[in-house]
């Protein structure tokens, strides 16, 4: 059978680099394209896809929308390792610096994890409510 066509996304690093055709295949990014890019010592890269989106990117190819903040992607929390991302439906979770889902994107806003809470709004059903959670996502009262 033939081997699926790779899906095309229109990239380029971050912050700065040209525009290129990038082909995704298994949910990774091409070879070529991430040799342009500058891993951190966590072993991130970034880049804007789509004209104006930011995206975390692993040395694997891995990539999700990053939560941009102050004209970067989000950074990630010291004590608890966790950044804000963008999932497809538009609302935010948090990943680790190997992009594993860790609150899966169900908030409408939310704060930066510190000492172990972050401040998050989500909808519940007609009321939109906005609460202290933990890096498990439970509710804290405080």
């Amino acid at each position: 059978s033939m081997p699926h066509a790779a899906e095309m996304m229109q990239c380029q690093p971050f912050p700065d680099g040209d525009l290129q055709d990038v082909p995704v295949a298994g949910g990774l990014m091409h070879q070529n394209f991430l040799s342009r890019l500058d891993f951190d010592i966590s072993g991130l890269a970034y880049a804007i896809c789509g004209g104006k989106d930011l995206y975390f990117v692993t040395q694997s190819g891995r990539f999700i929308q990053a939560f941009n903040y102050d004209n970067g992607p989000d950074y990630f929390s010291k004590e608890e390792g966790l950044a804000r991302y963008i999932g497809k439906n538009g609302l935010i979770g948090f990943v680790d610096r190997q992009l594993n889902i860790v609150l899966p994107a169900r908030y409408l806003a939310a704060s930066p994890f510190k000492s172990g809470l972050a401040r998050v709004s989500y909808s519940d059903d007609r009321f939109t409510k906005v609460d202290w959670i933990n890096v498990n996502g439970q509710i804290v009262f405080r």
